[in-house]
């Protein structure tokens, strides 16, 4: 039997499936907005080239060998571009 609770539950999908496709019809829209712009500017967008390959907890060197600093941790970043293709 179909009743108010289950009503409710239809809207609230249709609602969150209505948001998600607008949500990703703008970045669709925004990108395609960026190359156009890059294109204009004749720049390449790395968007697709550049890929973040790892990331680590480690040690942030200390800016003095003399120093003695406490424990400091950052996040490293390891980013990888493709190897051009040679012809």
């Amino acid at each position: 039997m179909f009743n108010l609770g289950h009503a409710t539950l239809l809207l609230v999908c249709a609602f969150a499936g209505w948001w998600l496709w607008r949500a990703l019809g703008q970045g669709d829209h925004a990108l395609r907005c960026v190359r156009s712009h890059c294109e204009r500017a004749d720049v390449q967008l790395l968007d697709d080239s550049v890929a973040l390959s790892s990331v680590r907890i480690g040690r942030k060197p200390p800016r003095h060998a003399w120093a003695d600093s406490p424990l400091q941790l950052r996040v490293h970043r390891h980013r990888r571009a493709p190897l051009p293709r040679s012809s």
